[in-house]
């Protein structure tokens, strides 16, 4: 999924803000920056260039300004041709060209899946390293005794814990792409805590399970138009369906998951 880099500050201004629909776009006319002349010694610096100006122009008309995407999802290149009528390639090139770091006008903002870090199983956060039986019990080889599987993601799982922080942050900034202002009051302190754990919480399922795509990341940018304080809520219920349709329990995977008791520099979950 595709997202315009500082569209708010660049392609917005106080007047752009107060309009629900654009019918133009905002595009700086600065021709020395780096970035401009680097893509302007390109051989194929036109066709980027143009393919450039239509993705600003799509991105102004998105249920979520300045991302890539529709009511259906996010857009593909031979959605943007579909839509602009130009030829399917150059938005193809397009991204590969302007997601450099060279240039870097656009960034991919799609969850990446990660190997398990915890187990074998995409469906497993963790165990206590028993056998586990196909009706959610472990197996004591020892006594032969069985007791109820407990997964859970353990402080010392550094490793997920860092990746999940860091995906967190990833959706915290699509859910609220022009900040969450400040917290005045106790109970919205408490409020944002509880969401930033949940968050968290969906981000390792997220990194273990093959069940979330990048559906569900489609589903966060349609959350960001939602109500502020609704919009973590919205996930969640988006993330129990897609999870339903594979046979999982999103609330006893919820339930599994630890928040460590301690906040590590950079994560973005609350003790």
């Amino acid at each position: 999924m595709w997202r315009i880099k500082h569209w708010d500050s660049i392609y917005e201004n106080a007047a752009t803000r107060k309009l629900k629909n654009l019918a133009y776009v905002l595009v700086p006319n600065k021709h020395d920056g780096k970035g401009f002349r680097r893509l302007a010694r390109r051989t194929d610096a036109a066709e980027v260039y143009a393919a450039w100006i239509l993705m600003l122009q799509v991105a102004s008309k998105s249920p979520l300004r300045g991302m890539l995407v529709d009511s259906e999802g996010e857009l593909t290149a031979a959605d943007l041709a579909d839509k602009t009528c130009f030829p399917e390639a150059i938005f193809e090139n397009a991204f590969n060209v302007l997601s450099d770091k060279a240039i870097g006008w656009i960034e991919d903002v799609s969850l990446q899946k990660s190997p398990n870090t915890l187990g074998d199983e995409p469906n497993t956060l963790g165990d206590t390293g028993s056998q586990s039986g196909a009706n959610g019990t472990e197996r004591n080889e020892r006594n032969g005794t069985e007791r109820k599987k407990e997964t859970y993601v353990r402080s010392s799982d550094f490793d997920l814990r860092n990746k999940a922080s860091e995906v967190a942050a990833k959706i915290a900034d699509i859910l609220w792409p022009d900040g969450r202002g400040k917290t005045e009051t106790s109970e919205q302190k408490r409020k944002r805590n509880e969401d930033n754990a949940l968050l968290w919480k969906l981000s390792c399922i997220s990194l273990t399970d093959a069940a979330l795509t990048n559906e569900w990341l489609t589903e966060a940018a349609k959350a960001a138009t939602n109500a502020r304080n609704t919009r973590v809520g919205y996930l969640k219920g988006a993330a129990l369906k897609m999870l339903r349709q594979h046979g999982r329990d999103l609330h006893e995977m919820l339930n599994a998951i630890r928040v460590p008791s301690r906040r590590r520099k950079g994560e973005l979950y609350d003790a």
